[in-house]
């Protein structure tokens, strides 16, 4: 049975939502089936962690784009998967979907230095703002080294996010560390497709993620009996895995 402060959660995100979609879609594995497990369990890495399948590039165009920098793209579309558990996860990704159309959770991708010859972009990560036509990075975001194939990208190094979105008068913010970032471009560069988030949140930073009526992500995850499945950084804190998929939309970088 499933504790009672769960179920209350649950009521309260989906008033807050305008009501519980039945089939919601997570965006999480493409072409999954109704039955396949939430979570699938790729095979684990030398250091524990899951290790992502490479898609290849035989599937995606050439760059017909030369030169990728200042370019800028905002997510418009973001599905969040683990470690939400499986009652969260329709209620919160409606939130979630809510407030990236309203333009209220904004999320950025901007490349600084498109290093062709070398096959690698530099550039940055982090919440924006609309400012007039164009969009700004609000604070100041996480630096990101993606390697480039054709036109598919993923990160060479590890760096972090902060995902926040409101729920009432509350904030759920995520902070993942060992964040890597996996997508695709059509030729023109327009947009971003396939794209994958993939990170860790540890016991340690899940201690203070406040879940409305319900405690923390820590107390949340050890309640369920959700164990952590991997650790981060050299003194390997335990972390829960963390996922997301997203698509995004090319748009003006403000100076």
């Amino acid at each position: 049975m499933r504790p009672v402060p769960l179920v209350l959660l649950a009521c309260c995100l989906a008033a807050l939502s305008c009501g519980l979609v039945d089939d919601y879609p997570t965006g999480l594995g493409q072409g999954a089936l109704p039955g396949d497990p939430l979570y699938p369990k790729p095979d684990p890495g030398p250091s524990g962690c899951a290790v992502p399948t490479d898609p290849g590039t035989s599937d995606v165009p050439d760059l017909a784009v030369s030169d990728l920098s200042g370019m800028a793209w905002r997510f418009d579309a973001l599905a969040l998967g683990r470690p939400l558990t499986e009652d969260l996860l329709p209620l919160v990704n409606q939130v979630v979907a809510d407030q990236v159309s309203q333009q209220q959770l904004n999320l950025l991708l901007a490349v600084d230095q498109d290093d062709r010859e070398a096959g690698t972009l530099r550039g940055r990560v982090g919440t924006a703002t609309p400012n007039q036509d164009a969009w700004a990075f609000q604070g100041t975001p996480s630096e990101v080294r993606l390697g480039l194939d054709r036109s598919r990208f993923q990160s060479t190094d590890e760096s972090s996010l902060s995902i926040s979105v409101a729920i009432g008068t509350d904030t759920l913010t995520l902070p993942i560390q060992a964040l890597r970032l996996f997508g695709a471009f059509p030729s023109d560069a327009t947009t971003i497709g396939d794209g994958r988030i993939q990170g860790a949140i540890t016991v340690e930073d899940a201690a203070q993620v406040s879940i409305p009526l319900y405690g923390t992500l820590q107390v949340l995850m050890e309640t369920n009996e959700v164990p952590p499945d991997t650790t981060v950084g050299p003194d390997r804190k335990p972390a829960w895995s963390f996922e997301a998929t997203f698509t995004a939309v090319k748009v003006p970088l403000a100076p």
